[in-house]
């Protein structure tokens, strides 16, 4: 049975018998879960190739030096850019990034401080709790 013959005869089984929603959205449930699982990869695989351009670093992050301070300065600028000092991170490479600025800016607090002035931003917050 093809998509729409579904659709037009579970659409005609509800009218007809409205008591079977809840079997047919308990049977959805699943296809949903398994559809914003595939919709939650796709963005994260979105986000993390538009963070990685922004940045204009290697795409790898393990090359990313933290004492480096043009990726420090960078890997700031897009995480205020992406606004992860205000929310959490959500997806893989936002995580990390923020725990990359996180380790940048304890290393350099100093030069942290500079660039979040400059940006007119509060910093990264040092921990998911301080959000």
């Amino acid at each position: 049975m093809d998509d729409n013959k579904l659709i037009e005869t579970l659409t005609s089984r509800i009218a007809n018998n409205p008591s079977i929603v809840p079997r047919v959205l308990e049977a959805v449930s699943g296809g949903m879960a398994a559809w914003q699982d595939r919709v939650m990869k796709h963005l994260d695989h979105r986000a993390d190739y538009a963070i990685s351009s922004a940045l204009g670093l290697p795409k790898d992050m393990s090359r990313w030096k933290t004492d480096n301070h043009s990726h420090a300065a960078m890997a700031r600028l897009t995480a205020v850019g992406w606004g992860l000092n205000r929310r959490k991170p959500s997806s893989r490479l936002e995580i990390e990034l923020v725990e990359f600025v996180r380790e940048a800016d304890s290393l350099a607090m100093e030069d942290a401080l500079g660039h979040y002035k400059i940006m007119d931003s509060p910093p990264v917050p040092q921990s998911n709790e301080d959000y």
